[in-house]
């Protein structure tokens, strides 16, 4: 069981609606309510039993803002990249570090992506950004014989560190691994020298950004900025925006060891 504090006027409102007192979720209440805004219906855990409860349609807001401002945690820096500029790191390059729901090649595609999302709010600051896209990610749009071929060369692709610096001032890598798999640990592409793996720290600022996992400093001890968010939700990756352009201090305190008893991982 999770226990799962409230505020009084929350605790008031849900206590109003189904009439009992407010025991534990069974779920993962950050899923169940999240930082989102409600409609309608909530559906709550009462020991073993699916509570339901309709209320209209009035949106009442849970969660905000306000808990994703206080949870994000700046586990590491030791290059003063912050606050971040147009002026100094104009042109942004986004690597998307993920594990695939093995069903969304079946899904429907909804709207844009989460690295879309963010390349469009950079953008709205000033930053000119590219999201990377993998060799992998590149053969799956490609016929099989294609995707063969690159598959074949794919240790003939190495990404010249010119290419990188030349066109690039500032690379964010987001890494977001959650429970499709049995562990949390980054799961490089199946590439060697190209911009998936974060080797060239000394070339260029990186930041790494964990949108899930508290330990994935512990596969990337080289970068000198390290963040983590523990989820992707809008309001967080607005929230985390704001404190990169040094429009809000990072207030969060690490639950773990986010250094993963490694020595390593603080240099």
């Amino acid at each position: 069981m999770v226990n799962f504090c409230l505020s009084n006027e929350e605790k008031a409102l849900l206590k109003s609606l189904i009439g009992k007192k407010l025991i534990n979720f069974r779920h993962d209440p950050l899923d169940k309510l999240g930082k989102e805004t409600v409609y309608g219906r909530i559906e709550l855990f009462f020991n073993d039993s699916i509570v339901l409860l309709d209320y209209g349609y009035k949106p009442y807001p849970l969660f905000g803002n306000e808990d994703d401002d206080h949870q994000m945690f700046l586990v590491k820096i030791i290059d003063n990249i912050f606050p971040l500029s147009p002026n100094k790191t104009k042109r942004i390059l986004i690597v998307p570090q993920e594990d695939e729901n093995p069903f969304s090649s079946y899904m429907p595609k909804k709207g844009p992506t989460l690295y879309e999302k963010i390349k469009d709010k950079l953008e709205k600051e000033g930053f000119e950004v590219t999201i990377f896209e993998s060799l992998m990610d590149k053969a799956k749009k490609l016929p099989p014989n294609e995707a063969m071929g690159i598959i074949m060369n794919v240790y003939n692709n190495k990404t010249p560190i010119k290419d990188l610096t030349s066109n690039y001032d500032l690379v964010i890598q987001f890494a977001h691994f959650d429970s499709h798999n049995t562990v949390q640990r980054i799961s490089w592409k199946l590439s060697k020298g190209t911009a998936d793996i974060p080797w060239y720290v000394y070339e260029l600022p990186v930041i790494f950004v964990s949108l899930c996992s508290p330990f994935h400093l512990f596969d990337v001890p080289q970068v000198k900025t390290y963040i983590n968010c523990y989820d992707k939700k809008e309001d967080t990756i607005d929230s985390l925006i704001e404190k990169m352009m040094g429009r809000s201090k990072f207030k969060g305190v690490s639950p773990v060891d986010a250094f993963c008893n490694n020595l390593d991982c603080r240099y």
